[in-house]
């Protein structure tokens, strides 16, 4: 196995959480740098690593712990996949309402340190509203509990936010505890065809200012739609779930809204499943993550096609988060691009992240762009937490 171009002297594939706990305190005392993995399907997120002695998978960590089906949680271990958690969910009519890329191959361990999320984001939340309690093995080899069970935990400090999303460079997640939902009786999304995303953004307030409550609320470019078997335009996906009776309500309603508005392509899908897991599982060789305000989406766009990017595009409406896929091999030259384009979003708090790309456009710019404000104490954090480097070295923001 080859990261970043390092070649790690071994790899280690412990069977529980104790042989964990004893590979990373020896990792410690040595001063090895670790790279903590399962699946791998997020292993491109970040900057490339400074430096790699042993790689660590979680793939055979992967027990049900605990699941209290009448408080609504669940606790497992997190090499556990999220397709198999749901599975025995599904067996008490529950879920987790939580669609990432990649969902049948990601570990839950994986998307809590990368904090994935998908479209129900805008119902459900994030990683940071789910995620009840973790059990972490920190740098020099203690095991530590943070949050719990229940969602009212308000004792002391919210160290489950704090390693959410931090990419294993505070900690090792090796258990997760996860608010769960009954399963939805219905789910279904409308699909509207729009002129562009001028007409998409109008037709985003309509949505917001009337008493709908979908779970997903997205927009898709040209040249991603083309590439799911969809005709070459702009789409609206509006999905809701919950009750039959009200997601009836609600598609209805909703129907009727966009025809109020002039738009007659309009197609109901009862069975859903299928589009969406094309469009969240869509790839191409560069993929980045985007930060901005749907008001300031036509300034994107105008960058867009000034540099004659020609992407794919997938936007959260309502959240001002998307991502955006691109073949591009001038490596050299998209690193100027993207870095001119954060340079006109960053002072509107954009952001736009390297979530997937070859190794060689990295040479050219940063995977997270400029520090910031905050930078001096997310240093301290990681300093106070993994003294001596050694957990992904390099892979988060500022090269820590």
């Amino acid at each position: 196995m080859v990261i970043d171009n390092l070649e790690p002297k071994e790899i280690f594939k412990p069977n529980s959480i104790e042989e964990l706990i004893s590979i990373v305190k020896g990792a410690y005392e040595e001063d090895k740098a670790l790279s903590p993995i399962c699946y791998c399907t997020k292993l491109k997120l970040g900057n490339p690593l400074k430096r790699l002695d042993y790689v660590i998978s979680m793939e055979k960590i992967k027990d049900l712990v605990e699941y209290g089906s009448s408080d609504l949680y669940i606790t497992a271990k997190a090499g556990m996949k999220l397709k198999d958690l749901q599975n025995i969910l599904k067996s008490k009519n529950q879920y987790l309402p939580l669609d990432p890329p990649y969902y049948d191959e990601a570990s839950l361990g994986g998307l809590v340190s990368t904090n994935s999320f998908g479209p129900k984001r805008l119902k459900y939340g994030s990683l940071r509203d789910l995620v009840l309690g973790l059990k972490i093995v920190t740098a020099d080899g203690k095991l530590i509990r943070a949050g719990g069970k229940v969602v009212k935990n308000v004792a002391g400090y919210d160290l489950v936010k704090l390693y959410i999303g931090s990419l294993g460079t505070l900690g090792i997640i090796a258990e997760v505890t996860f608010r769960v939902y009954p399963l939805p009786e219905k789910e279904a999304t409308v699909k509207v065809k729009v002129k562009d995303y001028r007409d998409a953004l109008k037709l985003k307030e309509k949505l917001q200012d009337s008493y709908l409550l979908p779970s997903s609320l997205d927009l898709i470019n040209p040249y991603l739609s083309s590439s799911i078997n969809l005709t070459q335009d702009y789409y609206i996906l509006v999905r809701f779930d919950g009750l039959k009776v009200d997601v009836d309500r609600e598609i209805k309603e909703a129907v009727n809204l966009f025809r109020r508005e002039g738009l007659n392509e309009v197609e109901i899908l009862e069975k859903d499943e299928d589009l969406w897991k094309s469009i969240i599982n869509y790839s191409k060789e560069v993929i980045l993550k985007l930060g901005i305000l749907p008001t300031d989406l036509p300034l994107l766009m105008r960058l867009i096609e000034e540099y004659n990017l020609k992407p794919s595009l997938h936007y959260h409406l309502a959240l001002g988060l998307g991502r955006i896929f691109l073949d591009y091999k001038e490596y050299s030259l998209l690193g100027k691009i993207i870095d001119a384009i954060r340079e006109e979003i960053y002072p509107r708090k954009g952001y736009l992240v390297i979530e997937s790309s070859p190794l060689e456009l990295k040479r050219y710019t940063d995977a997270w762009g400029k520090v910031r404000k905050d930078f001096p104490l997310m240093k301290k954090i990681k300093e106070a937490l993994d003294p001596k480097g050694i957990l992904n070295p390099g892979k988060f923001v500022g090269g820590i």
